[in-house]
C-alpha cells in the first residue's frame, strides 16, 4: 500500500483530537460564511453547566459574536480559552482536548473571529455550538 500523506494526516488529526479543525466532511454539512473561508475550529463551548449562563441564556442567539480570552492561571487547565459574549458575561471554555493549539496561538497574539453557530438545551445542559475563523 502506498503512503498518501493526505490520509495520514486524516489519521494524524482523528488521534490527537483535532480531527475537528474543519475536517472536508463537516464542511460539507455546514453552511460556508465569511465568503467560503474554512473554521479553523468548530467545537461546542464546555463548562456551561458550571456558569452563570442560565441568568442570561435568553440573550444569546446563533450568529452571535464571541470572544476568546486566554486563562493561564486556570487551576485545572494551564491551557484555557475562556469564551465570553459580546458583554464578556462568561460562558465557558474551549474543550481542554482541543484548546491547546489555540491557546499557544492566542499567547502569540493571534486574533480569532468567534460565532455562536447553535443552542440547545438537552436535558439541564446549554450546548453551545461554535465557529472559529481568523480575524
Amino acid at each position: 500500500m502506498a503512503f498518501v500523506r493526505r490520509d495520514f494526516i486524516k489519521g494524524l488529526a482523528a488521534l490527537t483530537g483535532w480531527g475537528a479543525l474543519a475536517p472536508a466532511a463537516a464542511l460539507a454539512r455546514a453552511p460556508a460564511p465569511r465568503g467560503g473561508a474554512a473554521p479553523v475550529l468548530a467545537c461546542h463551548v464546555a463548562g456551561t453547566s458550571h456558569s452563570s449562563v442560565r441568568a442570561f441564556e435568553a440573550d444569546l442567539s446563533p450568529g452571535d459574536r464571541l470572544r476568546l480570552q486566554r486563562e493561564p492561571d486556570n487551576p485545572h487547565d494551564w491551557l484555557a480559552v475562556l469564551v465570553l459574549d459580546g458583554r464578556r458575561r462568561k460562558l465557558g471554555y474551549i474543550p481542554r482536548a482541543k484548546n491547546e493549539m489555540l491557546a499557544r496561538l492566542l499567547d502569540c497574539g493571534s486574533e480569532f473571529s468567534v460565532t455562536l453557530t447553535e443552542k440547545t438545551w438537552l436535558g439541564d445542559w446549554l450546548k453551545l455550538d461554535i465557529e472559529l475563523y481568523p480575524a
